[in-house]
C-alpha cells in the first residue's frame, strides 16, 4: 500500500501516511486497491446521557428552595407574633399606666375633697363659736339675772346654816393632778340644773352648742363654759347650787376647750381661779395642760354652792373667750 500523495510504502490499513501525514482514504490509493474510507466517513460514537444526573440536581435545586422558603416563611411569622406580642403588652402596661393615673387623680380629688369638707367644717365651727357680744350680753344679762337670785339666796342660806368643824386652823389648799388625788370615801356632789348661773356666756345661733354655765356641770368634757363678755373674760364668773349641803373636800377641772386639741389652743384657757365654798375663797394658779386638775383642801369645807371667777387666763390662738369645761365637786 502507497502514499497516493507522496508514493511512500506504508503498512496495510493504514489512515495516515506516516511520511506526509495525508490521509489515505478515498480513490487516492494505487489502482486495483480497493477504495479506503474516510476517517471522516465512520459514524460518531454516541456519548453516555447525564440526564439522571441533571434530574437529580434540579430535584435537590428544588428541595433547596423549598427548604430556604419555608425558613423565610417560619422567622417571618414568629417575627409578626412577636410583634403582636410586644404590641399586647405595650397596651396592657399602658392600661395599667392610665389606671394608675386615673387611681392617682381619684385619689387626689378624694384628699382635695376632704380638705375641702374640713375647711368647711372649720367655718362652721368658727362660726359656731363667732360670738355677737351685744346680742350674747343682752341674752346673758337676762338669764344672769333670774338665776343669780335663786344662787345668791341658796348661798345665803347656806352661809347661816353651815356647821363647819370647829377649828383655829385655816384652811389651804394644794394643785395636783386628778389622776394622782385619792377619792377614797367621797362621792360627787349632786348639783340643781336650774341654779347654774354665769355673769355672761357665748351664744351660737342656729346651733344645739350650748356655752352656758351648765356645761359646766353636766359631767361631759366635750362641753365647755365659755363666758360672752368683751376681752379676755376677766372677772367673769360661773356657779351651781348643790341638791344638799356637802363637806367639800376635792374639786377638780378640766380649762379651756376640751373639744379637740386643736380647739383647746384657740380659746382662752383659765390661769386663775378664785373659788368661792361656803363663804370661803380660795385662789388657785393652774399651768396650761389638757388635763384635769384637782384643787385637795386641807380639811372639808361646808359647802351648798360654788362659784368660780376668772382672774387670769392664757390667751388662745383665735378666739379671746375663758373657757371652762367641766368642775366636779367631791365631798361627804
Amino acid at each position: 500500500m502507497f502514499c497516493p500523495k507522496c508514493g511512500a510504502n506504508l503498512k496495510d490499513g493504514s489512515r495516515f501516511c506516516s511520511k506526509c501525514g495525508s490521509s489515505i482514504g478515498g480513490q487516492g490509493g494505487r489502482p486495483g486497491y480497493p477504495p479506503q474510507m474516510a476517517a471522516s466517513s465512520m459514524p460518531p460514537k454516541k456519548k453516555k446521557g447525564n440526564t439522571g444526573l441533571i434530574v437529580f440536581l434540579i430535584i435537590l435545586l428544588v428541595l433547596v428552595i423549598a427548604g430556604v422558603g419555608m425558613g423565610i416563611l417560619y422567622y417571618m411569622n414568629e417575627k409578626k407574633e412577636a410583634e403582636l406580642l410586644e404590641s399586647v403588652r405595650a397596651e396592657f402596661q399602658e392600661g395599667n399606666e392610665d389606671d394608675e393615673e386615673d387611681e392617682d387623680r381619684r385619689r387626689k380629688k378624694d384628699e382635695e375633697d376632704d380638705d375641702e369638707d374640713e375647711e368647711r367644717e372649720g367655718d362652721r365651727d368658727r362660726e359656731e363659736e363667732g360670738l355677737s357680744t351685744t346680742a350674747a350680753a343682752t341674752e346673758a344679762e337676762a338669764l344672769a339675772t333670774e338665776a343669780a337670785t335663786t344662787a345668791a339666796q341658796a348661798m345665803t342660806t347656806a352661809a347661816a346654816t353651815t356647821a363647819a368643824p370647829m377649828t383655829n386652823e385655816p384652811v389651804t389648799v394644794s394643785l395636783q393632778y386628778s389622776a394622782q388625788t385619792s377619792f377614797s370615801g367621797l362621792i360627787r356632789a349632786g348639783v340643781v340644773k336650774a341654779t347654774a348661773v354665769d355673769s355672761s356666756h357665748v351664744v351660737q345661733r342656729g346651733t344645739t352648742i350650748d356655752n352656758s354655765a351648765w356645761s359646766a356641770f353636766d359631767g361631759q368634757a366635750t362641753t365647755s363654759w365659755q363666758e360672752g363678755a368683751a376681752g379676755h373674760g376677766i372677772g367673769e364668773y360661773v356657779g351651781i347650787s348643790f341638791d344638799r349641803e356637802y363637806q367639800v373636800q376635792v374639786v377638780t377641772f378640766r380649762l379651756g376647750n376640751h373639744r379637740s386639741d386643736s380647739w383647746y389652743v384657740k380659746n382662752d384657757v383659765p390661769k386663775v381661779l378664785s373659788i368661792n365654798l361656803g363663804g370661803q375663797v380660795f385662789s388657785v394658779t393652774f399651768p396650761r395642760e389638757m388635763v384635769e386638775f384637782a384643787v385637795v383642801l386641807s380639811r372639808p369645807v361646808a359647802a351648798s354652792s360654788i362659784r368660780v371667777t376668772v382672774d387670769d387666763v392664757y390667751y388662745g390662738t383665735e378666739y379671746e373667750d375663758a373657757t371652762i369645761a367641766e368642775i366636779g365637786v367631791y365631798g361627804r
